[in-house]
């Protein structure tokens, strides 16, 4: 397996279980129906986190409670989505890819079905908890199923998986803004139900089984350890997680600058502005490709002044600036999380679901603390201090990637102990 910085992989001979033969999992049309399926199971699990973003300001005004509380219905998920990374991985690792995701998916069905009777933000934020604990159960074998399974160069098999995500939280926003504005806020959790119930199904009938997957039953803590103590590892997960802080505050935020004068658009139009997702995840094939021609590590350091620019573009008050700048922010993002996780899943060599699933930990802690903070800095400065506080993190994500990146290097380096 080689490394996707373009260098020999740091991790080399780790992986003592199965070598990656990805062209074992079919002829090309069975690996593009397998793509298909998968995608669809990622999208329709994925799009539970983020189906209450537009509606944000229609469940404040319906349950009495600010933007600050309001937006306790993305962190109560992300929170429970990063602790249950912790137990998915692993539970994945030892029984196999697609009976968890089927699992995983069947039973997020449930909590969604229910929103809808819930009459006070504690019972909402019950149950977008219940749904965090269960999405990881799809999207973390998914990542891995990626690598092990799908032909192609590291990247562009990557690819699927972050394109998926993207359409996922397309879905998410587009749907829930214009069933809300139809129905009501709570029918879209109905509807995600029935669809999530539907991709378990799919997934279950259809996705071929793994064939490059061995069970492993080592302790999640030695996993975890392990992966800990890899500084290149680490910088992946530094540069994934803090630009998703980045990502989920402006995204809770613009609803709110949209909704606000001098723009006061609707919840369906805020919702549209969520289309940016789906170029989004057209730049995943770029960035694919761009991984694999170029590394991932660059792919990952442009893909942050990118986003870096736009962030300072979106400060401009013309909407169609604004929307703009948040189309290349996203297209950015998803960019350099492919770099991510192709970096990720090829670096741990070994128990790489458990690997996915500390990098999601990570990722959603950040991500839930972005979603709060960059509320309070759009309440306290306004916009101008969401841009002052993005660019600042994306710095910051920059810095410590390099620095951790050269101590792996020096540990991984010939006649160097790891340590």
């Amino acid at each position: 397996m080689s490394d996707p910085s373009g260098s020999p992989p740091p991790g080399a001979g780790r992986d003592t279980r199965v070598p990656h033969t990805p062209e074992d999992a079919g002829s090309p049309p069975a690996q593009r129906a397998t793509r298909s399926v998968l995608a669809a199971g990622i999208v329709l699990s994925f799009s539970h986190i983020y189906v209450v973003q537009p509606i944000l300001p229609l469940i404040g005004a319906d349950l009495g409670v600010g933007a600050d509380r309001a937006s306790l219905a993305v962190t109560a998920t992300l929170v429970a989505l990063a602790v249950a990374n912790l137990a998915w991985g692993p539970v994945a690792d030892r029984w196999g890819r697609k009976p968890v995701m089927v699992l995983g998916a069947l039973a997020l069905a449930l909590p969604a079905a229910l929103v809808p009777v819930t009459t006070t933000l504690g019972a909402l934020l019950a149950l977008r908890f219940a749904q965090g604990l269960l999405v990881p159960a799809v999207t973390v074998p998914a990542a891995t199923y990626v690598h092990e399974e799908l032909a192609g160069g590291s990247g562009r098999a990557m690819s699927v998986y972050v394109g998926a995500t993207a359409l996922g939280g397309l879905l998410g926003r587009i749907e829930g803004g214009v069933l809300a504005d139809l129905m009501g806020w709570r029918a879209s959790f109905g509807v995600y139900a029935a669809l999530t119930a539907l991709g378990g199904l799919l997934v279950w009938a259809l996705l071929p089984r793994s064939t490059n997957f061995r069970p492993r039953d080592a302790t999640v803590g030695g996993d975890l350890r392990m992966h800990l103590a890899d500084p290149g590892l680490v910088g992946g997960y530094v540069v994934g997680a803090l630009y998703f802080a980045v990502i989920m505050g402006v995204a809770t935020v613009i609803p709110y600058r949209l909704g606000a004068p001098p723009y006061d658009l609707r919840p369906s139009a805020i919702s549209l502005v969520y289309l940016v997702y789906g170029a989004g995840a057209l730049a995943t094939g770029v960035g694919g490709r761009l991984v694999d021609r170029w590394g991932a590590r660059a792919v990952q350091r442009w893909g942050l002044a990118a986003g870096v620019a736009a962030l300072a573009l979106s400060g401009l008050a013309p909407l169609p600036v604004v929307v703009g700048s948040y189309v290349v922010l996203m297209m950015a993002y998803f960019v350099t999380q492919v770099g991510v996780t192709t970096w990720i899943t090829a670096r741990a060599g070994q128990a790489r679901a458990s690997a996915v699933s500390l990098y999601y930990v990570a990722y959603y802690v950040c991500g839930a603390t972005g979603a709060w903070l960059w509320s309070g800095a759009w309440r306290v400065a306004g916009w101008g201090g969401l841009i002052a506080l993005g660019v600042a993190t994306a710095v910051l994500a920059a810095v410590l990637e390099t620095v951790l990146f050269r101590a792996g290097r020096r540990r991984d380096a010939p006649g160097v102990t790891p340590g």
